[in-house]
């Protein structure tokens, strides 16, 4: 592991442990370097600001793993893998995401709307559907998902990471038994 990737996560663990007892939003630089035992300078080598430091512990955290990795035959095995790690650390996901949603939103919404357009072709065996239609069949269903589990995290987790990812799991699949056959036909 490089010194740098081992300074970033030094720095997402500490962000991690001043969560648990203060309010990101209230969260200083000079909190994060105090705590981690770095000077600014060295988190500023790494990171523009804290909203930089969240957004890369999102993605390193919940989605690097399984970007090159994904299907659409083992994206809902991907999807609950994400889901349990957010679930196990659910106070501090639900308040880092509670203050600023977007870039967990904008990184599960790209991996899915990739996902789902690699399907689409997948399945567009004819070579029937345009890339426009693609597009817009990709994002509908990118938008469906990672709104979905937003709201799941916005509202408290309520319901078991299983249970989720198999709900999201059975409308895509009547989705894709329903285009098929259109594609078909």
């Amino acid at each position: 592991m490089s010194d740098s990737l081992i300074t970033k996560r030094a720095l997402a663990k500490t962000l991690k442990e001043l969560c648990q007892y203060r309010n990101f939003e209230k969260i200083s630089i000079n909190d994060l370097t105090n705590k981690c035992g770095l000077n600014r300078q060295t988190f500023y080598y790494h990171f523009q600001d804290k909203y930089d430091l969240l957004q890369w512990l999102y993605y390193d955290e919940l989605f690097a793993d399984i970007e090159n990795i994904i299907t659409f035959d083992n994206w809902d095995q991907c999807l609950l893998t994400v889901l349990e790690k957010i679930y196990q650390e659910k106070d501090f996901y639900i308040s880092t995401i509670n203050t600023n949603e977007q870039y967990f939103y904008h990184d599960l919404y790209n991996l899915a709307q990739k996902c789902f357009y690699d399907a689409i072709t997948k399945l567009d065996v004819n070579k029937t559907v345009s890339p426009q239609e693609k597009n817009f069949f990709s994002e509908f269903y990118a938008y469906g998902i990672a709104g979905t589990v937003l709201r799941w995290i916005k509202t408290n987790m309520k319901n078991e990471p299983a249970k989720l990812a198999h709900g999201l799991k059975k409308i895509a699949t009547q989705s894709e038994t329903f285009a098929a056959s259109l594609l078909n036909n």
